[in-house]
């Protein structure tokens, strides 16, 4: 497939760091594509589900009223910087009415918590991502709701008053005595609620006994609300194993997964629906995707312990290709792996910590490289970009930290956030410093991903080591129709290693190199070319 640059984007402020995207990209696994808007006097173009995507934890990334709370306004008037970068797309985690700063407990599946803004602030996020070419998903959590969810307290008063007949009555999972994971509503009920007090189960038996339920109903609606009135481009869905409780009955999981995604797709075909499905189970999420869904995150990829992580921290280049058999293996025809570092979640921290580059930059830049060159549609979480630290990467709060913007958009930390120490939560400096700078993990991340976003082979290719030196050096075939790159990877934190082109015929042309250390120079001649330590050189056939 010919590749096709049809938009230059702006530079990223004085360091004219510059990045583009293609016209061209993979197919969904339906054979639809997204719709990319430009407004900018190019022709529409169609964008995969192989995206490159950007994780925002909205209560701290950017406030733009000055109440130390991020909003969605702050993230709208940020959304130049994500674009510029080269991501093609952004997840927020629940922005709900909740009672919680996560908002993990939903209140209102309708409304916008007052914290964050207005629907009509959320609707012009949606329209100005769209206008720049970007797609966003809904956090969407249905293993259970908030507490002071009108469904729960309808269904709770029902019980109590006995009346069997109110509609919301068997909309949550109740008991008249107690049991490990319930909580007391009265001296008589008890209802479900594996995570929290303040998060009741919702009873999605309703929905595998009659999907014409009036629960499932409600959940059309709040389905139909988002991507059709406010034009989201699909979900993320929430805690996708324990519908059911903590029982792991997968094949139950995914039934209520394939209603989801049967509904979400009847309401808007090209939607791109990920679950956070098992943590590091492979045969688990692949039993999951069989619902139709297209995306498990690839909990395999995260931390110090990930391909990855271990990639940069062993020296050994070898768990590239690892990564992506295992997040290929035994998932059904069409699924495409989600491959992420960290997240909110993310109890082994930041990218920073999964690479070990507190005092190493050079290590958070290659630990990226090999995000972006990763199959799948990949997710970076926010502030990573800027080498983001946690002063405790057990603590969730800790995991939540402002995004260092260093100007009036940064906001105040959440509540029961450990002190921040910058040298270890901000080791690098503000987003405002590291713009100035052409070094920097900005310069580098826009590079990837432009490197990304250009080769339909990255996201959507077969991956074949073709070339072994040692462990610490492969070269990888990435292939998708007609379109091939050879990527050259260098994991050795000292070693210059060089590469014969005989070795591979036909992949003479250095089409870019990802140097983690701008004082690293790339070397080659007609037949061969030397990679620094810890780079990346993507070569393509003249």
């Amino acid at each position: 497939m010919k590749k096709n640059r049809i938009i230059t984007l702006s530079l990223l402020a004085a360091t004219a760091i510059a990045t583009g995207f293609s016209s061209a990209a993979c197919d969904g696994s339906d054979g639809s594509d997204y719709k990319y808007r430009y407004n900018d006097g190019y022709e529409t173009v169609e964008y995969g589900k192989y995206g490159t995507y950007y994780e925002i934890f909205p209560y701290s990334y950017a406030d733009s009223n000055g109440d130390g709370i991020g909003d969605i306004p702050g993230i709208t008037a940020k959304l130049d910087y994500i674009h510029d970068l080269g991501f093609t797309g952004i997840w927020l985690t629940p922005v709900h009415p909740s009672t919680t700063y996560h908002k993990y407990n939903v209140d209102d599946y309708f409304d916008i918590d007052p914290d964050f803004g207005t629907l009509d602030d959320y609707k012009e996020m949606v329209d100005k991502a769209h206008d720049l070419g970007m797609t966003v998903i809904l956090d969407l959590v249905v293993n259970h709701s908030g507490r002071n969810n009108p469904w729960f307290t309808q269904s709770a008063q029902a019980h109590v008053k006995g009346d069997t007949t109110n509609q919301y009555y068997d909309y949550y999972v109740w008991s008249t005595s107690y049991q490990s994971g319930y909580n007391a509503y009265n001296n008589n009920w008890y209802y479900e609620c594996e995570f929290d007090s303040q998060m009741p189960d919702l009873n999605l038996q309703l929905i595998l006994d009659d999907p014409t339920c009036d629960l499932a109903k409600d959940l059309t609606e709040v389905m139909r609300f988002w991507l059709e009135d406010y034009d989201v481009d699909g979900f993320r869905l929430d805690a996708v194993t324990t519908y059911f409780g903590n029982s792991n009955v997968d094949n139950d999981d995914a039934a209520v997964l394939k209603w989801i995604n049967d509904t979400a797709k009847s309401i808007k075909p090209n939607c791109y629906i990920v679950a956070e499905g098992q943590w590091g189970s492979t045969s688990s999420n692949a039993t999951l995707l069989q619902s139709g869904i297209d995306s498990c995150f690839n909990f395999d990829f995260k931390g110090t312990e990930g391909y990855i992580g271990t990639t940069v921290n062993q020296q050994n280049a070898t768990n590239f290709q690892k990564g992506y058999t295992n997040s290929m293996s035994g998932l059904p025809e069409g699924c495409i792996p989600a491959p992420f570092v960290c997240n909110h979640d993310s109890p082994s921290g930041r990218l920073v910590g999964a690479t070990q580059a507190r005092n190493a930059p050079q290590r958070l830049k290659f630990g990226y490289g090999l995000l972006a060159m990763s199959t799948g549609c990949i997710f970076n979480y926010y502030g990573d970009e800027i080498g983001m630290g946690a002063q405790s990467s057990s603590k969730d709060e800790d995991l939540r930290v402002p995004m260092n913007w260093g100007d009036s958009y940064t906001c105040t930390p959440v509540s029961g956030a450990s002190t921040i120490v910058e040298e270890t939560v901000y080791p690098f400096g503000t987003v405002k410093s590291l713009l100035k700078d052409k070094n920097s993990s900005l310069a580098y991340v826009a590079k990837a991903n432009e490197v990304r976003n250009t080769h339909l082979a990255i996201p959507c290719g077969d991956c074949t080591t073709v070339y072994s030196n040692t462990n610490a050096f492969q070269g990888f075939l990435k292939t998708y129709g007609d379109d091939s790159v050879l990527l050259l990877v260098n994991a050795s934190t000292y070693e210059y290693i060089t590469y014969d082109y005989s070795n591979y015929e036909g992949y003479t042309n250095i089409d870019a190199e990802l140097v983690s250390d701008t004082s690293y120079k790339v070397e080659s001649t007609s037949t061969s070319v030397t990679v620094p330590p810890e780079s990346i050189i993507v070569l393509t056939k003249d």
